[in-house]
Order: C-alpha cells, then sequence, then structure tokens
C-alpha cells in the first residue's frame, strides 16, 4: 500500500501542486489516497475517457504527464503587501517530477543567484543570475536531464543567503 501511496504522489505531484484536494469522481482498476500535511491527493489508474490541462501538466487516460516542452525557469511577480524582506522558500511540490516552484521575496533592489547543487556540492543548474526588483516571486525549475535524489538550491541576494533540500523522484 506504501509503494502505492508513493506512486500516486510520484504521478499526481506537478498537475496538483496548486490544489489542496484532488477528489476521485470516476471508477478505476486501482486507486490508492495519499495524504500530507498540505495535500490529499486521491486517484485511480486506467481511467478510460479523461482529459484535462492546467499550466504545463496535462492528464489524459488516468496518467498524469507534462508537455513535452522544457522550462528552465520562470519568474512569477506577485502583488506586495507591505514591507518585504529576503526570503527563500521551500519549492513546491517535493518531491517532485520534473519541474518545481521554489518561492523566494527581495527587500530591496539587488542581484538574486539561484542555483542547484547535488549532495557532493557541485552546482548541477543555475535558475536565476539578474538583478530584482522588491517583491515576492517564484522560480520553476525543471529538473529533466538530473537523475533521482537529494539536492540543494541556494540563494543569494547581497549578503543575504539561504539555501533548502528538494528531491527529484522518476
Amino acid at each position: 500500500m506504501r509503494k502505492l501511496h508513493h506512486a500516486l504522489l510520484v504521478l499526481c505531484a506537478v498537475a496538483v501542486y496548486g490544489q489542496h484536494s484532488v477528489a476521485p469522481h470516476v471508477l478505476g482498476t486501482a486507486g490508492g489516497i495519499f495524504t500530507s500535511v498540505s495535500y490529499t491527493i486521491a486517484g485511480t489508474a486506467d481511467q478510460q475517457a479523461i482529459g484535462i490541462s492546467h499550466g504545463s501538466s496535462t492528464v489524459q487516460a488516468g496518467f498524469w504527464y507534462t508537455l513535452s516542452e522544457i522550462t528552465v525557469a520562470i519568474e512569477t511577480p506577485v502583488i506586495l503587501d507591505g514591507k518585504q524582506e529576503y526570503s527563500l522558500g521551500q519549492n513546491i511540490p517535493n518531491p517532485f517530477n520534473p519541474s518545481t516552484c521554489i518561492p523566494f521575496s527581495v527587500q530591496e533592489p539587488c542581484r538574486v543567484q539561484l542555483n542547484v547543487y547535488d549532495v557532493q556540492g557541485r552546482e548541477v543548474g543555475r535558475i536565476i543570475d539578474k538583478i530584482y526588483t522588491p517583491g515576492r516571486y517564484r522560480a520553476v525549475f525543471s529538473g529533466r536531464g538530473l537523475p533521482s535524489g537529494t539536492y540543494c538550491y541556494r540563494i543569494r541576494m547581497g549578503l543575504f543567503v539561504d539555501a533548502k533540500k528538494m528531491i527529484i523522484v522518476k
């Protein structure tokens, strides 16, 4: 049962990162429910006649997959709601395959560098390296081309430096 939960998480994580609950509405030949602190994912396999597109993900015939487009990084500005501080948020979803969203906040205009490292400290991806104005942003990182495993992403904004862990599951 635990393997089924992990399989459903891997199959559904990319398409449901912006939702808090995905409820099954059709009968299938297999199914399960995965629950964590932030998410409840319920789903079935072998659904015959479904199809939904949302963002960069598509559901067809009961299986989740992403489109063939390759995205390295997308910054999405968010409207300010008061004074911002420098911050780096946890990527969502985590674990992920093939892409994840990394939130961060900039306090004052500065150069922002966001890089990804493997467990041996080697840089395996450069997501952002440019000047940002104050605000909250999201960068989308594509893990295509990287093997399953644990990685670290680090942000540098002026004197502020922070790092977080993320997991790619393929």
